[in-house]
């Protein structure tokens, strides 16, 4: 027969606390990869998250193995040369606490500023185009109806993507 779950042994404390750690790790590396962190460099990250401070504790080696993070931090500017209190810091809101990464010395701020504006920039213009497009009633009457919906999909591409680059500007303070 079929093994069946013994849900005796679920631990729904522990797989909460385990969740956390997963979003936490998740927020990193999200945001190594917008901020275009090389993948060996590690980064700093100060944790605030007193009511699961021990299960980030306990999970530090997993969390700075698997985000790449060095130093970990426990307690919101407890960094000895105050790194997390610039401006050139990202705090990122987690369900259970917050982290903050400063980008100093890892990103170059400025340079990440006008990357940033230059794809909005980019962004807008390939948006205009799409949308003068599809509000063209030539087009849609011509164009077969898998373009019409490809270049819609495109145009909501392309929409998410602002959104996510406006949010990475407005977080370097752009």
């Amino acid at each position: 027969s079929y093994p069946v779950a013994d849900t005796s042994l679920a631990d729904s404390q522990a797989e909460s606390d385990i969740g956390a750690v997963i979003e936490m790790v998740r927020a990193i590396r999200t945001l190594r990869a917008e901020f275009r962190i090389e993948a060996n460099r590690n980064v700093e990250a100060i944790v605030d998250a007193p009511y699961i401070e021990k299960v980030i504790e306990s999970e530090s080696a997993a969390i700075v193995a698997l985000a790449q993070v060095d130093p970990l931090i426990m307690g919101l500017g407890s960094s000895s040369d105050g790194a997390g209190d610039g401006d050139d810091s990202v705090s990122l809101v987690l369900s259970r606490g917050t982290v903050t990464v400063p980008l100093e010395g890892v990103v170059d701020v400025d340079r990440e500023k006008a990357r940033l504006t230059e794809e909005l920039q980019q962004i807008d213009s390939g948006a205009q185009r799409l949308s003068a497009r599809l509000s063209k009633a030539d087009f849609l009457s011509k164009a077969p109806p898998e373009v019409v919906e490809k270049e819609r999909s495109r145009l909501s591409g392309l929409e998410d993507r602002r959104i996510r680059v406006a949010e990475m500007l407005s977080r370097l303070g752009g």
